[in-house]
Order: C-alpha cells, then sequence, then structure tokens
C-alpha cells in the first residue's frame, strides 16, 4: 500500500529496454511470469547485449547477480527488467552494470551491458520479461503483445 503514496493521475509510458521481438507474458515458459505472479507486462526477445531504461527513475539492483534491474518511477511505481528465465544466478560476471545502485536515470539512458552469448540454448537470444510490480493497484493500457522493439522508442504499455 505504502507504494501508493505519491501516485498521480499521470499516464507513464514504460519504452522497450533493449531491441527484439516483442513476446506476450502467455508464452512465456516461466511460470512467475507468464501466470503474473510478479505482475502484469510483456517480454522482448533480443540478442542485443544493451539494456536502456524504460522509464525515468531511481535504479535499483534486485539482486547480487545483476541479472534482475528494477527501476522505481517518481510516482512509486516499480518497473521490473529480468534478462533471462530461470537465470543461472552464478554467471553474475556476464553484467556489467554501467550505474550504481540508487541512481536517477531517464528513459534511454544506458544501464547495463550483459553477454547474449550465454545463452547458447536459445540460438544467442535471451528472453527478456519487463513487468510492472503490483500491476493489480495501475490501470495499464496499451499493452503491446507482439511486434518489434526499437529500444527507447517502442512503447511497451502505458499505466496510471
Amino acid at each position: 500500500m505504502f507504494h501508493l503514496l505519491g501516485r498521480k493521475n499521470k499516464r507513464v509510458r514504460v519504452y522497450a529496454p533493449i531491441q527484439g521481438s516483442i513476446v506476450s507474458l502467455d508464452e512465456i515458459i516461466d511460470p512467475v511470469f507468464s501466470q503474473r505472479l510478479v505482475g502484469e507486462g510483456v517480454a522482448i526477445k533480443s540478442n542485443s547485449g544493451t539494456i536502456y531504461a524504460p522509464v525515468d527513475g531511481t535504479i535499483q539492483w534486485a539482486i547480487r547477480s545483476k541479472h534482475a534491474i528494477s527501476i522505481q518511477t517518481k510516482h512509486n511505481a516499480v518497473i521490473l527488467i529480468h534478462i533471462g528465465l530461470q537465470t543461472d544466478s552464478s554467471k553474475s560476471e556476464s553484467y556489467t552494470p554501467l550505474v550504481p545502485n540508487g541512481t536517477n536515470v531517464k528513459a534511454g539512458d544506458e544501464i547495463l551491458h550483459f553477454s547474449p552469448n550465454e545463452y547458447e540454448g536459445q540460438n544467442n537470444h535471451v528472453m527478456i520479461p519487463v513487468i510492472l510490480l503490483d500491476s493489480q493497484f495501475y490501470q495499464m493500457s496499451k499493452v503491446k503483445t507482439s511486434g518489434s522493439a526499437v529500444q527507447k522508442k517502442t512503447i511497451l504499455f502505458e499505466f496510471k
């Protein structure tokens, strides 16, 4: 409930953090995402190795292995970017954060480099869910579940 404090009625656009193909969460093999246990959103299948901030906000590295990033917006909503499904947390050297925890970023800022070659079983493509945590407290709209994603340009979804 505390995440709702400071929330305004302004629509927030969530941009693609990476280039690739947009995939519905229904097509994800990981039930944490396909069953929307952590929130609503979409995924991007990509072979690029750079993640950009999808919204303006504050970086919160979710876990030490660096394959999950959360960004808290000024409206206290949190966007999760999860690199890979059932990711092996022992491969933290595959991820290079470009900004430290607590950094304020603008949508489109580079925030992480990683090696898509670590995902050999997926033809060097990695599935990257982009999730609005606690989405039941927000009104989502314009959720894009297919098509091409261009980093920093394609709007994946909006919420307020």
